[in-house]
Order: C-alpha cells, then structure tokens, then sequence
C-alpha cells in the first residue's frame, strides 16, 4: 500500500495532489501575473511536483528534509538541498517567491520556520503557504503523516503578522468536498478505524473527485472560501 501511495505522489495523479497543484498554481499565476526570470523555493518539496510549473517563471531552488525525497528529486535533474526549515542553506532575501506547501504541520515550532521563511525572502517577496485546517478533523490520517497540528485562518495569520509578514489573502479551499469527508472522518473515529485517508481508489472517482475539486481554481482567485479541509495564505514581506 504504501508503495502504491508513493507512486501516486510522485505521479500526481491522485485526485487530492492534481486539484491542489491547478488551484495554487491558479493563485500563484495569478499573484506573478508576467513577471519573470525570479528566484524561487519550493520549501519542503515533497516529490518536486510543483517545481516543473513553476519554471517558467524563474531559477527554482527546493529543500526537503527527507532523503528518500532528495533521491527522487534528483532524478528529475532538481536542485535540491538536505535542509530543516529552521535553518536554509541561502542568504538573505533572496528569493521572489516561496512556496512552502503542507509543510509547517510537521515542524514542532513553527515559528521558527516562518522567521526563516522570511528571511529568505525579499522584501516585497511573495510567501504562499497552504497547512491542513481545523483542530476538530484531526484524525488517524495526521497522526500517520507526523502532523503537529492543524491550523484555522485566525491562527496562522496571527503567527505571520507576529514576524511582520503582510497577509495578501487567505481562504480555506476544498470547501465543495467538505462535508463527505468531515463525516467520512468522523465515521472513521466512530469505529477507531486506522486506515488511511489516501487509499487504493476506483479511477473513475478518482476523476470525479479530481474534477469537482478543480472547480474551485475559477472561484478562489476572486473569492475566499469561508471553510475548507485546507487554507492558503499568500503573505508578503
């Protein structure tokens, strides 16, 4: 199963991974609009499968702490370094952009990586960030992928304007899937169930979900939604 898992990763093709990926790369087109030839971080990296995107417009450097994600990466011809949040191999404000997506949920002080978050960046640099919402879903599915926590808008918001970090937007997304999977987590507590949220899936409702998550990408560049089983905040330093 869990080699299953890690080849969905890699290939993005599980519903959750390819909806996010067009939703935040639809806030970051529209946040850079034509700029070009910028420095870029992929914080946190994960398989690399936002770094590819991102290319076009700029140089991207990535971190991960993993060197089973190292190994991968590099077989995508990435740079990419061996690194904590707490501490990058980079100098100061250098980068335009940096994404660090589902990453601050697995590090004990967080606000110790988001000091360091800005610190790489420029100034009039652009911070995306996207963490799992709400303390009341957390569920098995946490606990297996070593979260700390899960946040609310109000909560990291505070957490970024304590490091005197602009907020630019902030919504929740996976709203329209929000329901079926808050009950189907709460039916998984109910029966002390200790199965994963990622699970081998027909491919046809893997498409369907895939499609009715996409949706949101039009919407969340004009709107914000009011709840959702994630939230991003773009900040600016």
């Amino acid at each position: 199963m869990l080699n299953y898992i890690n080849e969905l990763i890699k290939k993005n093709t599980y519903w959750w991974f390819s909806a996010r990926q067009k939703i935040i790369m639809a806030l970051v087109s529209k946040a850079i609009a034509v700029q070009k030839n910028l420095n870029i971080l992929d914080a946190g990296c994960g398989a690399g499968n936002f770094i590819v995107p991102m290319r076009k417009y700029g140089q991207v450097w990535a971190v991960d702490n993993s060197p089973h994600a190292i190994k991968f990466c590099q077989t995508k011809k990435i740079r990419v370094y061996k690194s904590s949040l707490k501490t990058m191999p980079f100098a100061d404000n250098f980068f335009d952009i940096t994404l660090v997506l589902d990453v601050l949920e697995h590090i004990n002080d967080d606000s110790i990586a988001i000091k360091e978050l800005k610190r790489v960046t420029k100034k009039n640099g652009l911070i995306f960030i996207t963490v799992p919402a709400y303390q009341f879903l957390w569920s098995y599915h946490d606990v297996s992928h070593n979260h700390k926590r899960r946040y609310t808008i109000k909560t990291l918001k505070n957490k970024l304007r304590k490091n005197n970090l602009q907020v630019l937007k902030a919504t929740y997304f996976n709203t329209f899937l929000f329901l079926p999977i808050v009950l189907i987590r709460f039916i998984k507590k109910l029966s002390h169930s200790e199965k994963p949220d990622i699970n081998r899936i027909n491919p046809l409702l893997n498409t369907f979900l895939e499609f009715i998550f996409s949706c949101e990408k039009q919407l969340i560049k004009h709107i914000n939604f009011p709840f959702g089983i994630s939230l991003i905040i773009i900040a600016k330093k």
